[in-house]
Formats: structure tokens, C-alpha cells, sequence
């Protein structure tokens, strides 16, 4: 029991004097998924989606192609935990849908935010009770988006982190398979 306690101590004291937060511990464990390199777009996205945290859903539309991943068997987990009156096949559907209803209304606000002389609207995040949903621009004929149910990946900015790289992993991709 005693050793127990001890243990349980030195664990916390780790813990308080940690000088990585975790919002730092999570860059770092991005970093290394971004420098690896990617077979194709599908393997791309399975292994973010595929991290603790983070993204649920990860779906990338280029030249009108759709690439996309759920780790099923976390994301059945979250849609029950987190009361999503859903199935897996359901719920990617709905995300793919919407993902093409942000796309076609990205020109129109953009061309209503032209006197704001801001540049072009590419990001869109919604933050909903249980989740959000994420959207990107890449270029004209490609676009990634990123949903999550978990509210604790959106309040802790670990799903935001997680799409900002998935981000730049797909424009890497992407360079590569133009060049091809």
C-alpha cells in the first residue's frame, strides 16, 4: 500500500511539474504523422482519424474525387457515449453532405465579403454541443474536411490542432501527385 502511494506521488509531481502541456505533447505527436509519407490519400486520413482525440472523420475531395476515413470502432464508441442517434454509415453520409453544402456556399459569402478587402474565405469551423466540424480549402478543386463528436477534442483544441495538420499533410500529398 505504501509503494502504492509513493508511486501514485511521484506520478503526480511528474504531472505538476511537466513543463509540456498538452496542447505540446499533442504538436509533437503531429509533427511526426505530418513527416511521414503517405501511399495514397485514404492511408493519409486513416491515420489521423485513427488517433486518440482528435478528429473522428476525416473525408478529402479532390477533382471531384472523395478520399475518406472514420476509425469505426472509436467513432461507434463516441456516437454512443456522446448520445448520436446515428450509425457509422449514417453519420459519415451526413458529413460528406454537409461538406459539399460548406463548399458551395464558400463562393457566395466570399463574394459578399469582397468589400471587406480581407482576402478569401478557406476555414470554417462549427462548434456544436457535442463536437464540431471542420473545413478547408486547399485550392479550387480540393477541399478536407474533419468532424468530431468528442466536445472535450474541441474544448482542448486537440481536433483543431489535428485538422490544421491533416491540412498541410494533404497539400503535401497533393503537390506529390500533381507532379507525378
Amino acid at each position: 500500500m505504501g509503494l502504492g502511494v509513493t508511486f501514485l506521488i511521484v506520478a503526480a509531481l511528474f504531472q505538476v511539474f511537466d513543463k509540456n502541456s498538452f496542447l505540446e505533447r499533442k504538436a509533437r505527436e503531429l509533427d511526426i504523422l505530418e513527416a511521414k509519407k503517405y501511399s495514397t490519400l485514404r492511408d493519409l486520413l486513416h491515420m489521423y482519424v485513427s488517433q486518440p482525440g482528435g478528429l473522428d472523420f476525416g473525408a478529402c475531395v479532390y477533382n471531384d474525387k472523395i478520399y475518406h476515413d472514420i476509425s469505426a470502432d472509436q467513432f461507434a464508441k463516441r456516437l454512443i457515449q456522446y448520445r448520436v442517434q446515428r450509425n457509422l454509415d449514417k453519420q459519415t453520409q451526413y458529413y460528406l453532405e454537409f461538406g459539399k453544402e460548406i463548399n458551395a456556399l464558400v463562393d457566395p459569402i466570399n463574394k459578399r465579403m469582397t468589400d471587406l478587402q480581407q482576402g478569401s474565405l478557406f476555414r470554417v469551423i462549427l462548434d456544436v454541443e457535442k463536437g464540431g466540424f471542420f473545413y478547408h480549402q486547399i485550392s479550387d478543386n480540393c477541399y478536407v474536411i474533419g468532424a468530431t463528436v468528442n466536445q472535450e477534442a474541441m474544448d482542448n483544441n486537440s481536433a483543431d490542432l489535428e485538422m490544421r495538420s491533416l491540412v498541410r499533410a494533404v497539400e503535401r500529398q497533393i503537390a506529390k501527385l500533381e507532379n507525378q
